[in-house]
């Protein structure tokens, strides 16, 4: 009798394709850069509404959508920064971070109650201009000492915030504060696009 020899292929084990999924971190600086971008756009129209919002009631409603809708565009850049500090293991600049979401609701709230209730004139005014100055200038300095993570463009909008801050809480200054801030805001629409090609 002729013995057949069965052949017993090994199977070979199915390739797993990985795909390059986007982390979250690189999620959140691109949705940033476009909060960035819209809240740029933005400042104007709220700047030029604020003098006249209290004259008509479809004008508080707008003024108040407008507020509320910058105030989250603003907080959503923040968060970019939050996992950026939090990436890099800088407790200073996460602190800071946080400190800038704080000062944007509370001077979101005081916009939106200034338009139905007396606040107490300029006082409240000066007081958190002058709050704003310190926040942002603290801010701005923590921006510096990421420079070795991020390149010479956080420098600059660490440097930015610095000016910002001592305009606002000078008050003489205090006009010039709304230019500087659309500044920071392209430059930080650029930051977090350029970024999230690393990350």
């Amino acid at each position: 009798m002729v013995k057949s020899k069965s052949k017993i292929k090994a199977k070979k084990p199915a390739k797993v394709v990985q795909k390059n999924e986007p982390s979250n971190l690189h999620n959140q600086l691109k949705r940033s850069s476009i909060a960035a971008i819209i809240y740029a756009a933005l400042i104007l129209p709220v700047l030029m509404i604020a003098p006249i919002a209290t004259q008509t009631i479809w004008l508080k409603i707008i003024t108040v959508v407008l507020v509320v809708l910058t105030t989250l565009l603003f907080i959503c850049m923040m968060r970019a920064f939050c996992g950026l500090t939090k990436k890099w293991k800088h407790k200073f600049a996460k602190i800071m971070t946080k400190a800038m979401v704080i000062l944007a609701i509370i001077i979101a709230i005081q916009n939106i109650l200034s338009i139905f209730v007396n606040l107490g004139g300029n006082l409240l005014s000066m007081i958190l201009s002058i709050l704003t100055g310190v926040v942002f200038v603290m801010f701005g300095i923590g921006l510096i000492h990421l420079k070795k993570k991020a390149g010479s463009l956080i420098k600059a909008l660490g440097i930015i915030f610095i000016i910002s801050g001592i305009f606002s809480a000078s008050l003489i200054l205090l006009i010039l504060t709304p230019a500087l801030v659309i500044a920071t805001t392209v430059i930080q629409a650029v930051l977090f696009h350029d970024l999230a090609k690393k990350y």
